[in-house]
């Protein structure tokens, strides 16, 4: 089993902090968990806050505190076979920020999100036939439309999904 995890922060500068953490699972079920500031994290952005939306106010009304958030993100991880995300340093500087302030010692490595994209193409890839062979027309012509379809399917159902950009679980749930 993968996990798709997003994270929303309060500032892309150093001293950010993740404000939003989210995941979801291969069969779409996810869940998602506001956090609470905890003390010393005081770097802030406004234009951060414009993109998704939280304010300082809803972290400190509805946020949850940090280490039960740590315990259950880690928790969570830890069951999956992979966790996957398409923020790269940043998403792993916030799930290291979040674990360190609750005083939690266990590491986990994100992978980025295009390594299971990848994975998920080679049966497409594996059709091609070897570098120094001529594809005939008809085979070049289905593999095409065989990628063309796969692309506008994609896009079709990420038209027809009611989602909030740069919410944690929205966003995984795009990836996903």
């Amino acid at each position: 089993m993968f996990l798709i995890a997003d994270f929303e922060a309060s500032s892309l500068q150093h001293d950010g902090f993740p404000v939003e953490v989210g995941w979801v699972d291969e069969h779409g079920r996810g869940e998602m968990h506001l956090i609470r500031p905890a003390p010393g994290w005081t770097e802030w952005s406004a234009a951060s806050q414009a993109v998704h939306g939280i304010s300082r106010e809803r972290l400190a009304v509805a946020g949850e505190d940090v280490a039960p958030v740590a315990e259950r993100v880690l928790d969570a991880f830890w069951s999956a076979d992979d966790v996957y995300c398409d923020g790269g340093g940043f998403d792993q500087s916030w799930l290291n920020t979040l674990t360190v302030a609750a005083g939690v010692r266990r590491i986990f490595r994100l992978s980025h999100i295009e390594d299971l994209w990848a994975a998920g193409l080679q049966p497409l890839v594996a059709m091609l036939p070897p570098p120094d062979h001529r594809l005939h027309s008809e085979g070049r012509r289905r593999l095409a439309l065989d990628a063309q379809q796969l692309v506008e399917d994609v896009a079709a159902a990420e038209r027809a999904r009611r989602r909030i950009r740069h919410r944690a679980l929205d966003d995984a749930e795009g990836l996903l």
